[in-house]
């Protein structure tokens, strides 16, 4: 229980080290996501920013499921050496568990936890304990199986040919699976494989039900068009940096299969040097992303360092006051994960004191911020009968400038907080009629 923490992590296929974040327990009651990728044998898992290969970090994880009165422990074969060194291990997992617990709480049968040496074994008996057959199990595992096999796809014409060869499998169980991916993605904050799997989703949802996909993926496509040729013509550095860093979002999954197809074309044309032009700029681009994704690696180790020293602290506000500079974005994003870590477990002292916390450190970050975010914090807080009111007081302020400072906001805060997202969504409708009505630009 406790923090969502990162490890440092080697890739096994590049040797690369980057940070991943690490669950060690899983409820399934308070954390049905988190149940369904430990099910999927994808609890812990990320991808190498060096060579994009998906990485799933073989470490020790206990499971409870008090409507079974369950509580089982998986240890992955060699983790403890002797009989003595596994003993210890189990020991001071199941006590850590416990004393996560309220005393009312705990259960005899938590001192004795099941044991299981591979993932596939603790996820069968999961399956099992929920009404699933040997048979429905297997079906789900091919389902996993074609799942993996679509990311896996190189260039958009594999995938297509993938989709039309097992079209009869896009059923509501394969969504299921592929929805509590994207769902663990998001949660694991693992926005790289959200956005493919995502993009995913899109592609089958239009290949299932082309005539209602069919306009807006024509769209999509063009503007991944439009942003490989703004992207491949950038000459300056700099510039293309700045770019790629606004464009994140769109590079995706689908983005870099066009670049591939892009590169594949050249070559049947007998184009060599847009064909080593492409995939030079491809490598550029990767380089970028691979920068940008590490500074926020950096930044979120950093952040999640100062809110457990700030939550440990007896007068959190004047330690948070002696650097205000680290109330950044990323760590209003560590705290908004671990409060949602925090309300998935029921875990209400950690939730009040982180939310504490939070209200200390947007006091601060509001004294010394400019206008429109001062601006932005009081909207949040008003009540919905109040906001155009304040909008009118500070027009000047409300420009196209500030829709881009509320749409930030929103990716920043939002996914991990269903209270503030719907509050920014509000906040964000409400400022974007004011801009029309008004004529507000520039």
């Amino acid at each position: 229980m406790g923090l969502v923490t990162p490890m440092a992590v080697a890739c096994p296929a590049c040797g690369h080290r980057f940070n991943q974040q690490v669950h060690q327990s899983v409820d399934a009651e308070k954390e049905p996501a988190l149940k369904q990728a430990l099910i999927q044998e994808r609890l812990n898992s990320g991808t190498c920013p060096q060579c994009r290969n998906q990485v799933v970090l073989n470490s020790p994880v206990l499971y409870h499921d008090a409507g079974r009165s369950l509580l089982a422990l998986y240890i992955p074969l060699g983790m403890g050496r002797t009989d003595a060194e596994q003993q210890q291990l189990v020991g001071s997992l199941t006590n850590r568990f416990m004393s996560s617990l309220e005393p009312e709480e705990r259960r005899g049968y938590m001192l004795q936890p099941r044991m299981f040496l591979t993932l596939q074994s603790l996820a069968e008996d999961i399956l099992m304990g929920d009404g699933l057959t040997k048979e429905q199990i297997e079906a789900r595992r091919e389902r996993t199986a074609l799942l993996e096999r679509l990311l896996s796809s190189t260039t958009m014409e594999d995938l297509q040919s993938s989709i039309e060869a097992n079209m009869e499998q896009f059923d509501e169980a394969f969504f299921d699976v592929l929805d509590s991916w994207i769902e663990q993605a998001e949660q694991g904050g693992d926005s790289e494989s959200h956005a493919a799997l995502s993009a995913l989703r899109q592609e089958l949802q239009a290949a299932v039900n082309p005539e209602e996909a069919a306009a807006n993926q024509a769209e999509l496509e063009e503007a991944r068009r439009e942003l490989l040729d703004v992207l491949l013509n950038e000459r300056d550095e700099d510039r293309l940096r700045s770019l790629v860093a606004s464009a994140r979002p769109m590079l995706d999954y689908y983005f870099f299969l066009q670049v591939a197809d892009r590169i594949e074309q050249a070559e049947k044309d007998g184009n060599e040097i847009e064909a080593r032009r492409v995939t030079k700029a491809r490598a550029t681009i990767l380089e970028i992303v691979d920068e940008l994704e590490e500074e926020e690696r950096k930044a979120l180790t950093e952040a999640v360092e100062h809110l457990r020293a700030a939550l440990s602290q007896t007068n959190p506000e004047e330690f948070l006051r002696q650097d205000p500079s680290r109330l950044n974005d990323a760590f209003f994003a560590v705290l908004s994960m671990n409060m949602a870590e925090a309300g998935r477990r029921n875990d209400e002292n950690t939730a009040r004191a982180m939310s504490a916390v939070g209200a200390i450190a947007a006091k601060i970050m509001e004294e010394n911020a400019p206008p429109p975010v001062r601006l932005l914090n009081q909207l949040l807080r008003a009540e919905p009968e109040e906001r155009h009111a304040m909008l009118e007081q500070n027009a000047e302020l409300v420009n196209d400038e500030f829709v881009q400072t509320v749409k930030q906001m929103q990716q920043v805060l939002g996914p991990n907080n269903e209270e503030v997202s719907e509050r920014l969504a509000a906040v964000a409708e409400l400022v974007g009629e004011f801009v029309e009505r008004n004529g507000q630009g520039g």
